[in-house]
C-alpha cells in the first residue's frame, strides 16, 4: 500500500477452532485500511487489536475495517463464535435435517455407528434418526477425532442425540443412542458410507413404511444406488445392454403393513434410457397382499409425464410421482412396473428409480 511493503502472519486452526491471530511482521507502508472478512456462518465475532476490543461484536457476515498507521508487532485477534446450526430440509429433503458447525457441513459416517453385535445384521445409517430438529433439545458435543478422522490439526468429531429405528430384526422406534458426525470433507475417509441429511422420528401416518424393506429389481443394473436409503439423489437402474418388455423395482417386507399411498422417485435420465415409456400406459403400482401371493395391480402413476421410448418428456432425475390407492390395503411387498425406454439406442432399454416409498395416509 502506498508503495510500501507489509508482511502478515496468521495463526489459526479455523474451522476446527474459532480463534484467529494475525500479526504484523513487517510494515514500511503508510497508514492503510485492513478489511477482515467475517464468515456468514458466524453468528457473533469478537475483534481485538493489541488486546483492546474494537467496536461491538460483529454478526452475520460482511467486513470489519481497521484504518490506522500500522507498525511491526501489531496483533489482531478474531474470535469466530463457532456454534452448531440446524438446517431443516424441504422439497426432496422434507422430514430431514442437516447439522452444521460454524462453516462445516457435518455428515453421519458408517464408521462412527455404535457396535451392532446384538443385531442380526450390521447397523446401517438408515437405522438412525436425529432426535430433534431443535438445537435446544438436540444434545451436541464436539470431541477429539478417532484415528480414521484425525486428518488435520483442527479435526473434530461431533455427537448428537439420535434414536434407532430398527434393532434385532424388528421395528422398535425411539431407542436412544448417540450418532457420530464428521466434517463433510472427512466423510467416507475409509470408503465407508455417509449421509448429510438425517431423518427425523415420525409417526406411522407420515413414515415411509418401506424404509426397512429388502429391495430388488428386474435386472441388476450397473449403479450401486439404493431405492430405500431415503436419498432421492442415489438411483438404481436396470441397464444390462439388452432390451426388455417390462422392468420393475420392488421392496419386500418382513412383516405386513397397511398402506394408502405409494410414492415413486424417478432415478436418472441418460441419452440411452433410464425412464419408463408411457406411450402405451403409465407405470403401474402393484402389491402382494400375502407373503407368497401374486402381484395385484392397484393403479398407475397418473402424474407420470407423457414419455415415449425415445423422449423423456423433461425428466431429469429425482422427480416425485404419487399413487393414491382406492382403499387402504395390507401388503407384504410393493413394486412399480412399466416398459423401459431406449433413448437413442434402440438395441437396448432400461429404467431407473431413486426411491420407492409407501405411507399409511
Amino acid at each position: 500500500p502506498g508503495g510500501g511493503s507489509v508482511s502478515l502472519t496468521t495463526e489459526t486452526l479455523y474451522p476446527g477452532d474459532g480463534k484467529v491471530r494475525i500479526t504484523v511482521e513487517r510494515c514500511s507502508a503508510p497508514a492503510f485500511c485492513l478489511k477482515l472478512r467475517i464468515p456468514i456462518s458466524c453468528a457473533l465475532a469478537g475483534l481485538r487489536l493489541n488486546g483492546a476490543k474494537v467496536g461491538a461484536d460483529i454478526s452475520w457476515g460482511g467486513y470489519r475495517s481497521i484504518s490506522r498507521a500500522w507498525k511491526r508487532g501489531d496483533q489482531i485477534n478474531l474470535d469466530f463464535g463457532l456454534e452448531p446450526r440446524v438446517v431443516v430440509g424441504d422439497h426432496k429433503n422434507q422430514g430431514k435435517i442437516a447439522l452444521l458447525y460454524g462453516p462445516l457441513v457435518l455428515a453421519a459416517d458408517q464408521d462412527l455407528l455404535p457396535p451392532g453385535a446384538a443385531s442380526d445384521r450390521p447397523l446401517r445409517l438408515n437405522d438412525f434418526a436425529a432426535a430433534s430438529a431443535e438445537l435446544s433439545s438436540l444434545h451436541f458435543k464436539a470431541e477429539p477425532p478417532s484415528r480414521n478422522f484425525n486428518t488435520w490439526p483442527g479435526a473434530r468429531e461431533f455427537r448428537i442425540d439420535a434414536v434407532t429405528r430398527r434393532t434385532i430384526g424388528e421395528l422398535r422406534r425411539g431407542s436412544p443412542t448417540s450418532l457420530g458426525l464428521v466434517p463433510f470433507a472427512d466423510a467416507g475417509t475409509s470408503g465407508s458410507e455417509y449421509k448429510v441429511w438425517l431423518p427425523l422420528p415420525t409417526t406411522n401416518a407420515v413414515e415411509n413404511l418401506l424404509q426397512d424393506g429388502r429391495e430388488s429389481r428386474s435386472r441388476t443394473g450397473n449403479l450401486d444406488g439404493s431405492i430405500v436409503d431415503g436419498d432421492p439423489q442415489s438411483a438404481a437402474v436396470t441397464f444390462d445392454g439388452r432390451p426388455a418388455a417390462e422392468d420393475w423395482f420392488t421392496v419386500e417386507l418382513d412383516a405386513p403393513v397397511v398402506i394408502s399411498r405409494v410414492v415413486f422417485f424417478h432415478g436418472r435420465t441418460f441419452h440411452d434410457g433410464g425412464w419408463f415409456d408411457a406411450s402405451n400406459g403409465k407405470p403401474r403400482v402393484q402389491v402382494k397382499t400375502t407373503r407368497e401371493g401374486a402381484w395385484e395391480d392397484t393403479g398407475g402413476l397418473k402424474s407420470y409425464p407423457a414419455t415415449t421410448d425415445t423422449a423423456a418428456a423433461g425428466l431429469q432425475g429425482g422427480e416425485r410421482f404419487e399413487a393414491m390407492l382406492r382403499a387402504p390395503v395390507t401388503v407384504w411387498a410393493v413394486r412399480v412396473i412399466g416398459k423401459p425406454a431406449c433413448g437413442d439406442n434402440g438395441r437396448q432399454a432400461f429404467a431407473s428409480c431413486a426411491e420407492l416409498q409407501a405411507f399409511a395416509k
